[in-house]
């Protein structure tokens, strides 16, 4: 599994609108990486211990690697109503990530795949992978479980 620092960096070196990485989007983009990764290769990319939310799949590790790293960066923004957004940003670009090939891989799917959504199109599709769909409030996820599963289905279907 790779270290969570060189997923958030790659991500944020490849995703090409950062003012759109809210940690929010950040953190989605993780779980989408993750679950791919579970249903290409069995496994996660990263360690996470995904739970599902009110705001959908959370790990509070994210921000806080972002508030305690000195590569990566938080900046606060008000928004429409006086809401106040996170965004991660990185301090330097020089950093070099340790990811396999097949990580890259995942990491460069999801990115493809939902740079052009729309912030409810993105929510929507976060939404509607298979773990969430079948999840309840508060569940922890086990991605590995649930993408042999998932894979299974997607088998007899064919």
């Amino acid at each position: 599994m790779a270290d969570l620092k060189d997923v958030l960096v790659y991500l944020l070196k490849a995703y090409p609108y950062p003012e759109d990485l809210t940690h929010v989007r950040l953190t989605h983009l993780v779980y989408l990486a993750d679950w791919r990764h579970a249903i290409t290769e069995g496994e996660q990319i990263t360690g996470l211990s995904w739970r599902i939310t009110q705001f959908g799949p959370y790990v509070p590790d994210i921000l806080d690697l972002a508030m305690q790293d000195d590569l990566l960066g938080t900046r606060l923004t008000v928004h429409h109503y006086s809401s106040i957004r996170i965004y991660l940003q990185l301090r330097s670009i020089g950093f070099i990530t340790n990811l396999s090939p097949r990580q890259c891989m995942n990491l460069d799917y999801v990115v493809a795949n939902t740079r052009e959504l729309a912030p409810e199109e993105f929510y929507r599709l976060v939404y509607s992978t298979y773990p969430l769909l079948i999840g309840k409030r508060y569940d922890a996820l086990d991605l590995p479980a649930t993408a042999r599963e998932y894979n299974r289905l997607k088998a007899r279907l064919k």
